[in-house]
C-alpha cells in the first residue's frame, strides 16, 4: 500500500511474547523490541551505546505460534514488516521473525543433535557421581496483573515503560 514503510529491525525481545487470539479466531502475538543503535563518537573515538528504542511487534497467523514457542525474555531477534507510529509509538506488523545468529545458536527440528531431540541417551557410566548438595528450587519470575481484562486491550501487556521520541536526522 502507498505510504507504508516497510523496515528490518534487530533488537532483543522486553518480557514474554504474548500470544492471543482475535474477535474472529485468528492467532496474534505480540512483543517488545529494544533496539539499542551503536553510535561513533569522533571525540573519543569509539563506538558507543545509544537512546534504546522500543518497538511493539504484533505477528499474525501460523507465524504468532512459533514466535510464541520459540522466544523468550532477551532472545536477539531480526524482525522484518511494516512500521508504524501510532501515539508517538513506534508498531511493527512483522512479516518475518528470526533468531539473530550472531548472539545465539538455533536448531530447527532437522538439525537438532540427537541427544537434544531424545533420540539418543547420553553414556553416563563413566561419570562418577558427585556428592549430593542442596538444590535451591528456582523462584518464578512474578508477573504484574494486566491493568485490564479485556483481551482485544494489550496495553496493559504491551506498552512501553516510557515514551519514544523521535528525532530526524539532519
Amino acid at each position: 500500500m502507498p505510504g507504508e514503510i516497510t523496515a528490518t529491525m534487530h533488537g532483543f525481545v522486553h518480557d514474554e511474547p504474548q500470544l492471543r487470539s482475535t474477535e474472529r479466531g485468528m492467532l496474534a502475538c505480540r512483543f517488545r523490541l529494544v533496539s539499542i543503535p551503536r553510535e561513533y563518537d569522533r571525540a573519543a573515538g569509539e563506538w558507543r551505546d545509544g537512546e534504546p528504542v522500543m518497538v511493539l511487534v504484533t505477528v499474525r497467523g501460523r507465524t504468532a505460534r512459533h514466535v510464541a514457542a520459540s522466544l523468550t525474555d532477551r532472545v536477539h531477534v531480526i524482525v522484518t514488516g511494516m512500521l508504524d507510529i501510532r501515539d508517538g509509538l513506534l508498531y511493527l506488523d512483522a512479516d518475518r521473525v528470526g533468531i539473530d545468529l550472531t548472539e545465539h545458536v538455533a536448531y530447527i527440528d532437522a538439525t537438532l543433535p540427537d541427544v537434544l531431540a531424545g533420540k539418543t541417551r547420553v553414556d553416563t557410566s563413566s561419570v562418577k557421581p558427585r556428592a549430593a548438595t542442596r538444590q535451591v528450587p528456582k523462584t518464578p519470575k512474578p508477573v504484574a496483573a494486566p491493568a485490564t481484562t479485556d483481551p482485544a486491550n494489550w496495553q496493559a501487556i504491551t506498552s512501553p515503560t516510557r515514551q519514544i521520541t523521535l528525532r530526524r536526522s539532519r
